[in-house]
């Protein structure tokens, strides 16, 4: 069937949150872009009365600055203090006066474009999405939308001539299949492999090595979705009353190429297994 795309080009985002998962600084994750997009389909249909769905997204990334500081070679992110008074454990330790604790967190400015794509029918519509982000209803990573430029494409090729410049997010959960299926060193003396339970953060930190950049570059570790560890019921305090689960993060490789020799490359979700909910490509 026909596609059409809606393109939400350089949108400059503040504040975003920089922590695709607890271990990790970088871009937002690709699961807060499906966020994103979750959150264009959930409020289009509110204001069309149709359900709006998407068939699959794509990002280009142009710009990021990380909020914090390298001495030594080591990136210190900028912290906050809270915002409210929880208790008195919320206090510094050692302040004589009333000084929030910080909250262990990192955070961006960039610059990046969305790319979803919806089959030919459905109801999208560019002043309706310009609405959301006028209103301040949508966000990326918990960080605002400063401005951004909406177009809607008939065809694929007239989504990808809005990109001269910026890089592609693509999966590589190739390389982490590839390690997991190669043969591991063994001790010549027992003849039993060195490393036992070698796992998806083995093969994930292998390729991040710095000596590996040369040869991969741009590879990065982000949070691709999300694994259920309780069961799915209802519980207080959730939003919209929706039944809610205790999750955690499923952590992947992606790989930042050039738009202008790899184009568009997009994600859906998938589940490989009844509580895991994956992004891929």
């Amino acid at each position: 069937m026909p596609s059409q795309y809606l393109i939400l080009k350089r949108m400059k985002v503040s504040h975003a949150n920089a922590n695709p998962a607890w271990w990790i600084v970088g871009p937002p994750a690709m699961s807060a872009y499906a966020g994103l997009v979750g959150s264009i389909e959930y409020n289009a249909s509110k204001m069309s009365g149709d359900k709006v769905s998407s068939i699959a997204f794509a990002v280009v990334h142009h710009d990021i600055d990380l909020k914090g500081e390298i001495f030594g070679g080591k990136f210190s992110p900028n912290q906050f203090r809270g915002a409210n008074l929880i208790d008195n454990t919320d206090y510094s330790s050692g302040s004589s006066g009333p000084t929030l604790a910080m909250q262990p967190t990192a955070s961006c400015h960039l610059t990046a474009s969305l790319i979803i794509k919806f089959e030919e029918d459905v109801g999208i519509s560019k002043k309706a999405v310009e609405q959301l982000i006028q209103a301040s209803k949508l966000r990326l990573a918990g960080g605002r939308i400063n401005s951004v430029s909406v177009h809607i494409a008939k065809s694929l090729e007239e989504a990808l001539s809005h990109f001269k410049t910026g890089f592609t997010v693509t999966d590589r959960k190739d390389l982490v299949e590839d390690y997991l299926a190669s043969p591991k060193p063994h001790n010549e003396k027992t003849k039993t492999p060195e490393v036992d339970d070698v796992d998806v953060l083995d093969a994930t930190l292998y390729y991040l090595h710095p000596s590996r950049q040369e040869s991969l570059p741009w590879l990065s570790a982000s949070t691709l979705g999300f694994a259920r560890i309780s069961e799915t019921q209802q519980r207080l305090g959730s939003r919209d009353d929706h039944p809610h689960a205790f999750v955690e993060p499923v952590v992947g490789l992606i790989q930042y190429k050039p738009v202008r020799e790899e184009g568009l490359s997009f994600w859906k979700w998938s589940h490989p297994h009844p509580n895991v909910s994956v992004l891929t490509n």
